[in-house]
């Protein structure tokens, strides 16, 4: 710190006893009793190294901790009263060095380097000249100045009161195997928060600066670690996401004054992938970083925006081969959504043109995934209207059956009721000129069976009806079909005298 504010550096103290602890011993600084500032903030510093060994203990279950309160219980026993536990665990916590030596038989936590113990020892000892006659040549009590006390205050909060518990641990280590752990439980479709919020609550909300530029640096790593499973890769994504959730500003400076210029040198320009790599598949793919770096840009755009010029357009080419991963990439046009949607379609036709498909449904499309992915994050933004009128064009593009149906079982349901009058009416008008729509009901030629269109659109109908009125006339927007069956329900809804 090169500004030492006493009370102000108290607030970041997390452990509320400590921290009220410590606020009578900056009571006795403040009203010039120094040889009492020593005195208490040496017991305080014994309580909250302690508190720490708990912690690690019940927390993070380190078995180092673990040893360590056994053998303060024993030296409890044999003597309640005896402070020679208060020396042994200093020792213990301390790594070996020429003033500490350790026992090989006994387990040990570096809490302190041969440095920081080395303040610790100026502290006991200042303590004991002013708690114990015994320790100066004339039995008299040492008197200390204000700049005595404020040194050992600063040493205190420095090296010991402020550094989280969690980084007196080997918590990458730890994160690793709870990744392990936890990695097999989730998907991209499947992510359990009580997940995330496990390692947010034991991790990340109590981190120092440091301990969270180590943890960012650690989990952009994992998730493009191909020797590790996809399923743990994308937790370790996740967690990144959140962990700049926590600390937005210091996560973008660290990534760019550390690994802006290596942050895309993995190898993504060899992942094949293409247009049959519809959104979901391709993002449950193990080989797949730059569906990952999509994720990450796609929630925080400033980490794309500070890229050079020509990662920038590497990152666009390798994009332009699907144009799921595309159109989720709004930001490469500075999120001018408009201008990015209509070269959403540009590609889409480009695609469609150079991609002859070799069955039906195989043809490049903007499937559900990518298009709610787009329209949850823009729900509420003016550009919902140029993305609902998206939506509804690629509605009269859709070529096989299937692609219709995931429209009215997954698109529809999330987006319909953000849809105004006149997304309505073309909404109507593209589903009746397309005969993948009209045509749902019976069997196709492979088998499968549908429902019929009226008893997909069933959900919508009231929305449909109420939101373009009594008096609006379907008769130039709808099949005769489609006709009669929104003229039966408005009836239900407004019905006639």
């Amino acid at each position: 710190m090169s500004e030492f504010i006493i009370e102000y550096e108290l607030e970041k103290i997390k452990n509320h006893n400590t921290r009220g602890y410590l606020k009578e011993v900056i009571s006795c600084y403040n009203t010039g009793n120094y040889r009492a500032t020593i005195v208490t903030l040496y017991s305080v510093v014994i309580y909250d190294v302690l508190q720490k060994i708990i912690e690690l203990n019940s927390i993070y279950n380190s078995e180092e901790a673990q040893a360590i309160l056994e053998d303060i219980e024993k030296s409890r026993k044999k003597n309640e009263r005896s402070p020679e536990w208060e020396e042994m665990i200093m020792n213990r916590v301390t790594e070996h060095c020429d003033d500490n030596k350790h026992d090989d038989n006994k387990k040990y936590l570096n809490f302190f380097d041969s440095h920081t113990y080395g303040k610790y020892k100026r502290l006991r000892n200042d303590r004991h000249k002013c708690a114990h006659p015994a320790h100066d040549s004339n039995h008299e009590l040492r008197n200390f100045n204000r700049d005595d006390a404020r040194v050992h205050l600063r040493n205190m909060f420095e090296h010991i009161f402020l550094k989280d518990t969690v980084v007196f641990a080997n918590f990458i280590e730890l994160i690793e195997n709870d990744i392990s752990y936890y990695g097999d439980k989730v998907s991209y479709q499947n992510l359990d928060s009580n997940i995330t919020n496990y390692f947010i609550t034991k991790y990340f909300i109590n981190f120092s600066d440091a301990a969270t530029k180590q943890t960012f640096n650690y989990l952009f790593n994992y998730m493009l670690k191909n020797g590790q499973s996809n399923s743990r890769r994308i937790l370790a994504m996740n967690l990144l996401l959140d962990l700049i959730k926590q600390r937005r500003d210091l996560c973008l400076n660290f990534y760019r004054e550390n690994m802006k210029s290596v942050a895309l040198e993995f190898n993504y320009t060899e992942e094949k992938i293409s247009f049959r790599d519809y959104g979901e598949s391709s993002l449950e793919n193990s080989e797949n970083n730059i569906s990952k770096i999509i994720n990450l840009f796609f929630e925080y755009p400033e980490f794309y925006y500070i890229l050079e010029d020509y990662e920038k357009n590497k990152f666009i080419i390798k994009c332009k081969e699907n144009i799921n991963y595309y159109f989720i990439s709004y930001f490469i046009e500075n999120e001018n959504i408009d201008e990015h949607l209509i070269k959403s379609k540009e590609l889409l036709s480009k695609l469609n043109i150079e991609n002859k498909p070799k069955f039906i449904g195989d043809y490049p499309k903007v499937k559900p995934y990518s298009i709610l992915k787009m329209h949850n994050k823009f729900n509420n933004s003016p550009y919902l209207k140029e993305l609902n009128n998206f939506i509804v064009d690629n509605i009269k593009k859709s070529n096989d059956y299937y692609y219709s149906i995931e429209v009215l079982t997954e698109i529809l349901p999330l987006t319909i009721n953000k849809f105004n009058r006149e997304s309505l009416k073309e909404l109507l008008s593209n589903i009746s000129n397309n005969n993948d729509f009209t045509g749902l009901g019976g069997r196709n030629q492979y088998g499968s069976s549908f429902r019929s269109l009226n008893d997909y659109l069933e959900p919508y109908v009231e929305t449909i009806i109420k939101k373009l009125g009594k008096e609006f006339d379907y008769i130039d927007y709808c099949t005769h079909e489609l006709l009669e069956y929104l003229n039966q329900k408005k009836e239900v809804y407004f019905p006639t005298k």
